[in-house]
């Protein structure tokens, strides 16, 4: 079923997915009978949030990252449901899948399964190096997540549980989630934009020491209607252990319980700086950092068709099913905001980018 062509019918596609789907939620509840469950219920972009997890190890790589969201009485229609178990800690396998396994040694980290006609309702994300799998249904807003080990699962994990899954969500929601850092200050935040290694996580993290309310430096939901807002979806921050040790402060906070190829330590910043960490803000400006050999922070305006290359490719590449919508909406986004490049000193040498309070 990962084939774009298939010679089974689209309703038969539509069968076996609905099929398997039910078998998910019968092992999710196996696994409940067999361990104690832990229910997390929150509101993300004003939408609550419900993370039901099987198993000790699996609440732990979870919930760290999401502690900073907040508990509404009311929400917005258009939820979210996970349901998710540790097979180590329930003895659950996860059910065979109706689709032969990929060709040996063709494992990646993350595939998005692209399905066939007959399978518009559903999402699949299947990880098995880290053997973490996910599957969405797009009807019922509801996902179910196995893994085999939780205590296993590498540390960007930690810090970013399920992006594909949040991704899929926001689809459905008029929501962005972009690959961005965003921090604030006074009544407004900008977004960091770029591609990897740009100095978007350094200029996040050095902001929010410098006072300025943190919400991304990576993955950020934003709602461009009817005006831009951001907010905080993952409260991780991350950095290679060479740019980590120019920040004392941050140092002996960051974790990396099971190191994988991303190679940065974690800080759960609404752990150790919960005051520092915002739930949304309005946006009021899209910022591109670029680390220079300049002694101080300069900034110039730079035009949205510059901006838009900063940020598209790394928010829709990785993608499965990329939507036209998104890039639209993107284009309007950096449209619609005051866009500067920020080309700032190294990280122990520099000053806050001021552009940030416009």
């Amino acid at each position: 079923m990962a084939a774009t062509h298939s010679p089974v019918e689209p309703s038969e596609i539509r069968t076996r997915l609905d099929t398997y789907f039910e078998a998910l939620l019968a092992a999710y509840e196996e696994a409940t009978r067999r361990s104690p469950a832990h229910s997390y219920t929150r509101a993300l972009a004003e939408r609550r949030l419900v993370v039901r997890t099987v198993g000790k190890a699996l609440q732990e790589v979870f919930t760290p990252s999401l502690t900073h969201l907040p508990t509404l009485s009311t929400c917005l229609p258009g939820g979210l449901e996970v349901l998710a178990w540790d097979e180590a800690a329930t003895g659950v396998p996860l059910p065979a899948p109706p689709w032969p396994p990929p060709p040996e040694g063709t494992a990646t980290s993350a595939p998005r399964l692209t399905l066939p006609a007959g399978g518009e309702d559903y999402r699949i994300q299947l990880a098995e190096q880290e053997a973490f799998f996910i599957m969405y249904s797009l009807n019922k807003r509801q996902a179910v997540i196995w893994t085999r080990e939780a205590a296993s699962l590498p540390t960007y994990v930690h810090s970013a549980p399920f992006p594909a899954l949040i991704r899929w969500w926001s689809q459905q929601n008029a929501l962005l989630m972009l690959h961005a850092g965003c921090v604030g200050i006074g009544s407004g935040a900008a977004l960091l934009v770029g591609k990897s290694g740009s100095g978007k996580s350094t200029t996040a993290l050095h902001c929010a020491l410098s006072g300025f309310h943190y919400l991304s430096d990576d993955l950020c939901l934003v709602r461009t209607q009817p005006h831009p807002h951001a907010y905080c979806l993952f409260n991780s921050g991350k950095l290679l252990p060479h740019t980590l040790s120019q920040f004392p402060q941050l140092t002996s906070l960051a974790v990396d319980p099971q190191p994988g190829s991303e190679g940065k330590p974690v800080i759960f910043m609404h752990q150790h700086f919960p005051d520092k960490v915002a739930g949304e803000m309005p946006l009021k400006a899209v910022i591109a950092p670029r680390v220079a050999g300049t002694p101080e922070t300069r900034s110039s305006v730079i035009s949205p068709a510059e901006a838009l290359r900063a940020l598209a490719p790394s928010t829709l590449l990785p993608r499965s099913h990329p939507e036209h919508a998104s890039f639209h909406d993107m284009a309007r986004l950096v449209r619609h905001l005051p866009v500067i490049a920020s080309n700032s000193a190294p990280a122990w040498r520099r000053s806050p980018p001021s552009s940030a309070s416009s």
